[in-house]
């Protein structure tokens, strides 16, 4: 990183307006823990150099996992107007708006993306999830199986076509996708617990409920925690 920051500082003295030069100051300042600094770098360098797609994505990132949501989304919302085929940073977008469960606006642009981009497992698979959010479980089983399609042994894909086959009552092949995926990501507590989840529903209530323990034996919060904790506290009642 010291070896960084001076080939950097040598950077700005040969370039201090070139926009990727911007970018790697703000990289090593959010590298040194200080990513307030490399926020308000990068918000000072939108008025003084022409931006670029990564410089935007970047300082809507940081902004908001500093909370400034609204600033993000904005900032975002701009540069598409004027960059609509930019679709990466639509996907930033609406990763945001999902984040803050704005299904229906992450919904369209997850949606525009596919369109450009058909095979883009990453806009089909949040297409399929936050479809799944909206109870549009048509939608969503179509665009996860399409994700699944495009890749089969991603575990996150796996998770999110689970979920869909759990609700329409496929719980062998859910079941399946979940021991694959919780065996390719055994840290992630979330996919465990869906996996959790399909095994009571296929009646192994033992090996449900002890999954369940070791997942929820912390407090670390993860997406579906209240949901796995409700499936405990009725495994329990049993």
């Amino acid at each position: 990183l010291e070896g960084a920051e001076q080939l950097v500082a040598r950077l700005v003295e040969l370039a201090p307006d070139d926009p990727r030069v911007r970018e790697l100051q703000a990289i090593v300042l959010v590298d040194r823990n200080r990513p307030e600094e490399a926020a308000a770098l990068l918000r000072r360098s939108m008025d003084e150099v022409s931006p670029t797609s990564s410089m935007v994505g970047m300082l809507a990132r940081l902004d908001h996992l500093a909370g400034r949501t609204d600033p993000a989304e904005a900032l975002l919302e701009d540069w598409i107007a004027d960059n609509p085929g930019d679709l990466d940073s639509r996907i930033l977008l609406a990763d945001i708006l999902a984040a803050r469960q704005a299904w229906g606006r992450a919904r369209d642009h997850y949606a525009i993306v596919v369109e450009g981009a058909p095979e883009n497992v990453v806009a089909l698979n949040n297409l399929a999830y936050v479809s799944f959010k909206l109870d549009d479980l048509e939608t969503a089983g179509l665009y996860a199986e399409a994700a699944i399609a495009v890749a089969p042994d991603n575990p996150l894909v796996m998770d999110t076509l689970a979920g869909v086959l759990l609700e329409t009552g496929e719980i062998e092949r859910a079941l399946a996708l979940l021991e694959d995926a919780s065996a390719a990501m055994p840290e992630n507590p979330a996919i465990v617990a869906h996996y959790a989840r399909a095994l009571a529903a296929d009646g192994r209530e033992s090996e449900a409920r002890a999954l369940l323990a070791e997942v929820l034996a912390t407090d670390a919060p993860f997406e579906g925690r209240d949901e796995a904790e409700a499936v405990a506290e009725q495994l329990q009642e049993r």
